[in-house]
């Protein structure tokens, strides 16, 4: 885990084009500093050498030391195949390489051939064929086979984490040729734990102003962990999450504000002019709560058992927007974070007050994945998002509704 205070730079890269061919050469630069970056010698191109042929030989790698590790000299198929040394026009082979690395990585999503080769356009036949042809290619069986999809093989769960990288980096430099041509584009896949999910439009508001060619896709009803599953697994561009020890060293961290929790409750439910009630006291009250099994209930029990206390909500949701309902009723109090009375305001028959003795708080940042290149959108977003004074934004809003009261 890395907290960033600057967006992380990536290797940078120079393309050149082979002699007669339309295919492109991904030259890295070596990364140097001070004066001895101006001293580096020129990178020549080697033609031939693309980042392609690079990944097709960290497949075969991978492969042999399946094997060795084994003692097999991996699975033998019949009916021949191709070689990943044969010698076959670099497009043709991008194309083929690709569309059988994603049709292997579909089926191990889907984890069923048909729903897989709808989610790919294509016909089941046409799906089995290329993987099968995959196979042939690595000399080695990624899926077990019966009348059905019968999981992945052992080789096939490890490679499948290769291919989801190589599809990955493979979008992310299509993205970044994109970017370099006419400016970021595409789709930015940002997830956040659900009490975060009205904090998303804040941290997309300034991004989307800055880059209007960029389409968002928001997650908001996933668990921290799973959050960061998807982003080592690439499914996500960035998440909005709880920070702690617990958090990996494959993600980088932009903080963006310390949440707090307020009592939301029916004025009658509380002593007149009272503007912050103790945890203590918040005990004593019929509680409408998150489910347990989400982050913010842990912490709020957390601050209740740090006063020997164990709560027993009726009514649990794993909504926030649903716990504002049951206030509303007039028969429940609830807890809450405070960055939700921004956008849903109490009314006459909810009542905010902030939560003291102690004073809880919980750190939530911006994660993206720190392996591989990284997206473009993502880089974009993170350094969007260093520039929001989102901590500001909140407290200025709870006082406001506190003096109001």
């Amino acid at each position: 885990m890395k907290l960033l205070g600057a967006p992380k730079i990536n290797p940078e890269l120079t393309l050149a084009q082979i002699p007669g061919s339309d295919s492109l050469v991904v030259i890295p630069i070596p990364r140097t500093s001070g004066l001895a970056r101006r001293a580096a010698p020129a990178v020549q191109p080697r033609c031939g050498v693309t980042r392609t042929a690079q990944w097709r030989a960290d497949l075969v790698a991978t492969v042999q030391d399946l094997a060795a590790q084994s003692g097999t000299g991996g699975r033998q198929r019949s009916g021949g195949g191709g070689s990943l040394s044969e010698s076959v026009p670099m497009t043709e082979e991008v194309s083929v390489l690709f569309r059988q690395l994603e049709y292997f990585v579909a089926v191990a999503q889907e984890r069923h051939f048909a729903r897989a080769a709808e989610k790919c356009y294509v016909s089941q036949p046409a799906l089995s064929s290329a993987i099968a042809k995959l196979e042939r290619e690595l000399n080695v069986t990624l899926i077990n086979r019966g009348h059905s999809f019968e999981g992945l093989t052992p080789e096939g769960e490890r490679l499948v984490v290769w291919a989801k990288r190589i599809i990955a980096e493979h979008d992310a430099f299509k993205a970044e040729v994109d970017a370099v041509r006419s400016g970021i584009t595409g789709t930015l896949r940002l997830g956040t734990v659900p009490s975060a999910s009205t904090t998303a439009s804040l941290v997309l508001s300034d991004f989307c102003s800055a880059h209007p060619l960029v389409k968002a896709q928001i997650c908001s009803r996933l668990a921290v962990t799973e959050l960061y599953r998807r982003l080592r697994d690439f499914e996500l561009d960035a998440a909005i999450v709880y920070t702690s020890s617990d958090d990996g060293h494959d993600v980088d961290l932009v903080p963006l504000y310390e949440e707090r929790y307020v009592l939301l409750a029916p004025p009658e439910m509380l002593p007149p002019g009272v503007s912050t009630l103790s945890w203590l006291d918040a005990a004593q009250l019929p509680l409408a709560l998150l489910s347990s099994d989400m982050r913010d209930r842990q912490i709020i029990d957390a601050a209740f058992a740090d006063h020997a206390i164990t709560v027993s909500p009726q009514v649990e949701t794993d909504s926030v927007a649903s716990l504002f309902a049951q206030v509303a009723t007039g028969n429940s109090a609830s807890i809450v974070p405070h960055t939700w009375l921004w956008t849903t305001p109490a009314g006459g028959e909810i009542r905010p007050v902030q939560l003291v003795s102690p004073v809880v708080k919980a750190q939530v940042a911006l994660a993206t994945s720190s392996t591989g290149p990284g997206s473009p959108v993502a880089r974009a977003l993170m350094t969007s998002a260093q520039g929001l004074a989102l901590d500001e934004f909140f407290q200025t809003r709870l006082m406001e509704i506190s003096r109001r009261r």
